[in-house]
């Protein structure tokens, strides 16, 4: 009973800070949650991809962090990488806040990104959890639709995979309605559906984007946050990129299921099969 009466406290002194925090914002509820939730996008999309960089561009990093490196000693074209952070460097100041700007009205018109009392655990986790699996199931079918049709990967996925290696700032690295489709419908369609509060919704984006940033970095790293047992993570989504073909899921669900991760499965045996036998 104690334990559940300080989880109590906790709670209360959480929800009671959050009021504060949520009364002091001058302007309205619109403006205060895509205030809220750009910050929670570019709260690990910025530090992340600085991280990335110095360690990809700066000579001690790189050497250090090399260990970690999937394709080691191997950088995308650098005039690509500048094109890549001009955009991207929109998007984050520019495109998504107005982006969540116009779109709430059509998101809350029953309550949707909610911003009263804090919800509990058990809800979190609850929409957390049917978030990602609508997540991987609409990306990892429109994603191979992508890859499926030549016409469709031509004019609309084709600019992603001009990264071979692959770079965090590339994750977003995409054309309006590959963005529309493959990356903000799978994203915030759970959110939509399950009625959030901003808080989970500002969790799974800080999650989400953590993720697809680590998995397009190049870098296998043995402790994140954001790489769960079951992802795809860093190494599927490099040979995705390398080859252009299998694994288009988020996590293994789907390509498991589909029989489309095998090639990778049998390409990583080998590896490690190689591997193995140079350090013998």
């Amino acid at each position: 009973a104690a334990i559940f009466t300080k989880m109590d406290a906790i709670y209360d002194y959480l929800n009671a800070n959050w009021h504060a925090f949520h009364a002091a914002w001058p302007c309205s509820d619109h403006w205060f949650i895509t205030a809220f939730l750009t910050a929670a996008h570019a709260a690990v999309w910025i530090p992340f991809n600085a991280f990335l960089f110095i360690i990809m561009y700066w000579g001690p990093a790189a050497s250090y962090f090399e260990k970690y490196k999937i394709r080691k000693g191997r950088l995308p074209p650098w005039r690509l990488v500048k094109q890549c952070l001009i955009e991207m460097v929109i998007n984050q100041a520019i495109i998504f806040p107005l982006a969540t700007y116009f779109l709430l009205p059509f998101a809350t018109p029953k309550g949707i990104y909610r911003t009263g009392d804090l919800p509990g655990l058990g809800e979190i986790l609850t929409h957390l959890f049917i978030t990602a699996l609508l997540n991987d199931t609409i990306f990892y079918w429109a994603h191979r639709l992508l890859h499926s049709n030549n016409w469709m990967y031509r004019n609309f996925h084709a600019q992603h995979h001009r990264f071979v290696e692959t770079i965090g700032i590339a994750s977003e690295f995409a054309g309006p309605v590959e963005s529309i489709f493959a990356n903000l419908i799978p994203t915030f369609l759970g959110l939509i559906l399950c009625r959030v509060h901003v808080v989970t919704g500002a969790i799974w984006l800080f999650y989400r984007i953590g993720e697809t940033v680590e998995s397009h970095s190049g870098y296998v790293f043995p402790w994140t946050p954001f790489q769960l047992p079951w992802g795809i993570g860093a190494r599927g989504h490099d040979y995705h990129h390398s080859h252009n073909k299998g694994v288009y899921g988020m996590y293994m669900f789907w390509d498991r299921i589909m029989g489309t991760d095998a090639e990778f499965r049998s390409y990583v045996k080998q590896e490690n099969e190689a591997a193995k036998k140079k350090g013998q």
